[in-house]
Formats: C-alpha cells, structure tokens, sequence
C-alpha cells in the first residue's frame, strides 16, 4: 500500500463500497496516520456486512470511526462495536447538498450524530438546519409540526414493514393533528387493498388518490363504494370528461400490460386534473396542459405467502407546443414469506424517480390520447424492470452473500443447506409475481 499525496494534520476520508473484513480499511488508516502523519481517519461505506473478525479489526484499529448507510441490517453490530454509525442515504445527500450550498467542505459531511442525521427528510430538505460536525457540538431546538413529521416517518421506517398499514395508524392516532395526519397519509405508502365495483361487478385496487373519506372510488364505473351521500358526490373530486375517457383506456391497456407482465392480480388506473382553475381543466384543455394520475397494480403468489404492490404516481407536464415532461415516482412494497424451517422472511419497500421527456407528433395519426398513453406505458415499464433488477441484483444476491460469508464462520454443512434453501425459495417467491 503505497501514500500519495500530503495528509500530514488532515482529516482523511476513506470510502469504500463494502465493508466485509475490514483488514483494508484498517490497514489503510494505519498506513495515513504513522506514514503520512494525518490527524484522524475515518471511513464511509455503503454496505457494512462486517463478518468474520471484522469487529475485533475495527475496535483494535486506529480508524476514528466508520459510518455505514442503512441498506443492510446491523444493529447487532452497532452494539459490538462504538466506532460504527448507521446513517440513512438520504440523510447523507440531504447533508451533503446543505453543505454545497453554503460552500462548506464535504469531508466532514459523515461526521455528525445519527441523532441529527434523523431531522433531515429527502423531500423536504431544510438547507438553514445546523448540524453537528467536527466540535461535536450539541444543538437544541424545540419540536415544530415538521419535527414530528420527520419522527413520524422515521419511526415508521424503523418498524416491521409487514405492518406498515396498522403502525401508521397508530402513529396517526398519537399525533392527534389533521394537517400532520394528512402529510403522513399521502407521504407513507401501503399495501393496496381490493374492493368490489357493483356496478361493474370488476374488482379494484384502493389507494390514497381515488379516497374520499371512507369510499373509494371505482375506476370502472366511476361510482364510490361505500356509496357516497347526494349532499357528498357533489363535493367529491372527480376527473374532467376528457379525463374521464382516457381514464378508462388508461384502465384497459395496463390491465393488458399486467396479464402479460404479471399473468395475473389487479391493476387500476386514476386520473385527476392539475389545473388550478376548475374552467381550465374541464374539457379537451385537460389533455393538453397536463394531468395526473396513478398506476395500481397487485399481485400476490398462488399460496398467498408473498404479495408485490406496485405504485406510479405521474405527472404529465406540457413544455411546449408539442413537448411534455412526463414525470413518474414508482413505490414497490415488497413481501415474502417462507413458512418451513426457518421462517425466512423478506419485507420492505423501494422509491425510485424517473422523467422523460416527449416530442409528440399528432400528423402521424396517432391522437394526443394515445400518444399520452403510449409514453406513460413505456416508462412504467422502465421503472418497473430498472426496480426488478435493483432487487434481485442488489437485495437477493446481497442476501446470498452475507448468508454464505457468514456460514464460512460458523455453522455447519446441515445450516449451510437449510440457508441456502431459504434463499432459494425467496428467490422462487419474487419469480412467482
């Protein structure tokens, strides 16, 4: 290992993207700290497995601390060793972008409290927040609406995924707040639920966007269920006509689209208007300046053991005369279960974004419905493979690895098939949907 360059009283970063056995790392730091006189080492990685004698390397080494992102499960780590900090990705950005705004430098952007780290929300990213750095100074500030927002949420993701829809209801009940409820209510996803169109006699999948109050609404026949009083269908929101009629080949072509992807389960599409004035969006115009709407689907393995829900939330944003940014934000929560030996379970949830944008050409023959139809279809099939392939190359082959690194330690060959099986099965089980 050779040093290149002056750290002589510098704070050195390491970064790495796993750490296993810790022995480079550790070496590394040994190596700034005798040989080129730095003040302190630290380290940041984005996947801390930490086996074998990973934990004695770290607490006998001269690595000041090592910070670990929350993509892996090590809580039982965090007690064996006082130089290891989890912190969330998104607090991590978060910091790092209040940073950059205020021309500070970033090598000191892994260095303050979890505490701290918690008070940062990707969406909502307050730049004037000051956290703790180097001094280690603490900072007291009194809880406000957005702090109990952020507790909530980060409680919530701290909980048993497999009951994400009763925690957040009983956060919803403790905090006793109907603007709060609300920002929690349309900010947590969960599981979609099915009901029954009578009207229709379809099944449809419920969500946040097509509630009001306690019914929700059929995207087949556009009535609500439990049915909604004459005095409340006045007031209850609906899309504009033209809305309505792409609505409902929106509906036909993604249930297409999920028989031939998912051979199977529900799917439901919801359209609403942007438009801020009413006149604006009630007519033809809807199309052209732009909507929004979600795309549902559900499906759960023939043994019930294991369920996907997929959830698209888009925007449809018109540039130009014949250009539009469609912007999508696609949810998947995620639940296997393994009832043999064992009892291996896999649960949890996955946000990623994506924009594009389109040139439409309405000389081509094809109208602006379709063309609409056609662009929202092709990026939630893009979305859609790019979070299939993040969790099966990230999750399940990470899986596998830590399973058979750690039955290089301990265990015997009895453990090591049974483990393997466990994966396998959770592997048979993401197939199945």
């Amino acid at each position: 290992m050779v040093l290149v360059g002056d750290v002589q009283d510098k704070i050195c970063l390491l970064i790495d993207d796993m750490a296993d056995t810790c022995g480079t790392l550790c070496k590394a730091a040994d190596v700034l700290l005798t040989n080129g006189g730095a003040q302190k080492v630290v380290c940041m990685v984005t996947h801390g497995i930490f086996s074998g004698n990973a934990i004695e390397r770290l607490n006998n080494s001269n690595l000041e601390k090592v910070v670990c992102t929350n993509s892996l499960p090590i809580q039982d780590k965090l007690d064996q060793c006082s130089k290891i900090e989890m912190l969330d990705i998104s607090s991590t950005l978060a910091e790092a972008i209040r940073r950059l705004h205020n021309g500070e430098s970033l090598c000191e952007v892994i260095i303050f409290s979890t505490t701290d780290a918690r008070k940062i929300r990707s969406t909502k990213t307050n730049t004037n927040k000051i956290f703790k750095t180097l001094n280690n100074t603490p900072i007291n500030e009194p809880q406000n609406i957005m702090d109990k927002f952020d507790s909530s949420l980060d409680l919530i993701r701290r909980l048993d995924p497999r009951s994400i829809t009763s925690n957040l209801s009983n956060i919803c009940a403790l905090v006793s707040d109907e603007d709060l409820v609300a920002d929690l209510l349309s900010s947590v996803d969960t599981p979609l639920t099915i009901t029954n169109c009578s009207k229709s006699g379809k099944d449809y999948l419920c969500c946040d966007y097509n509630r009001d109050g306690d019914s929700y609404r059929s995207p087949w026949s556009n009535v609500y269920y439990p049915e909604l009083s004459s005095s409340d269908i006045n007031e209850a929101p609906y899309p504009s006509d033209f809305l309505r009629h792409l609505e409902l080949k929106a509906n036909d072509s993604f249930d297409i689209y999920r028989d031939l992807y998912y051979e199977g389960g529900i799917s439901s599409v919801y359209l609403w208007d942007t438009a801020e004035d009413e006149d604006e969006g009630n007519g033809e115009n809807a199309l052209e300046d732009g909507f929004a709407g979600v795309v549902l689907f559900k499906k759960e393995t023939d043994d019930k053991s294991g369920n996907w829900d997929s959830i698209h939330v888009f925007e449809v944003i018109k540039q130009s005369k014949n250009k539009y940014l469609y912007k999508l934000t696609t949810s998947v929560i995620l639940n296997l279960e393994n009832n043999k030996q064992g009892n291996l379970g896999l649960a949890g949830n996955l946000t990623r974004q994506l924009e594009q944008q389109q040139v439409i050409d309405l000389d081509n023959g094809i109208n602006l419905e379709t063309n609409h139809l056609i662009n929202l279809g092709q990026l939630v099939e893009k979305s859609e493979y790019n979070i299939r392939n993040l969790l099966q190359a990230v999750y399940f082959d990470k899986l596998k690895d830590i399973l058979l690194k750690d039955l290089r330690s301990v265990g015997d060959a009895n453990d090591k098939k049974l483990d393997s099986l466990k994966q396998t099965e959770i592997i048979k089980g993401l197939q199945g949907l």
